[in-house]
C-alpha cells in the first residue's frame, strides 16, 4: 500500500487511509492463508483497527488519545463467521 502520507498534501485518515484499510481487510475475507501478518505505521493502523473491530475511526483515534498506540506491538485478531474479533496485544517489554 504505497500512498503519499497523511498531512498537507497528502491523504487523511479519514479519506484514503480508510478507504485502503477496508480493501486490506475486504481482501483477507476470501483470503487462502489462514494467517496474514501486516506490519504498519500509527495511521494506518488505526485505521485497520477501525475497520476489524466496526468501530468509528473516531472513536479509535480518541481512545489512542487517551491509551497511547505503543510504538511496536503485535495485534491478535481472529476471523469467526466474517467478523473479527480482537484475541490479543502483545507489547514488547523494554
Amino acid at each position: 500500500m504505497d500512498a503519499p502520507p497523511p498531512g498537507a498534501g497528502g491523504e487523511s485518515l479519514a479519506g484514503g487511509v480508510l478507504r485502503r484499510a477496508t480493501a486490506f481487510v475486504d481482501g483477507l475475507r476470501t483470503a487462502s492463508a489462514a494467517d496474514v501478518v501486516a506490519f504498519t505505521h500509527h495511521t494506518a493502523i488505526l485505521a485497520l483497527r477501525a475497520v476489524l473491530e466496526r468501530r468509528s475511526v473516531t472513536e479509535v483515534v480518541d481512545e489512542a488519545r487517551v491509551r497511547k498506540t505503543p510504538n511496536a506491538a503485535v495485534l491478535v485478531y481472529e476471523q469467526v463467521d466474517g467478523l473479527f474479533h480482537v484475541r490479543g496485544t502483545v507489547q514488547p517489554d523494554c
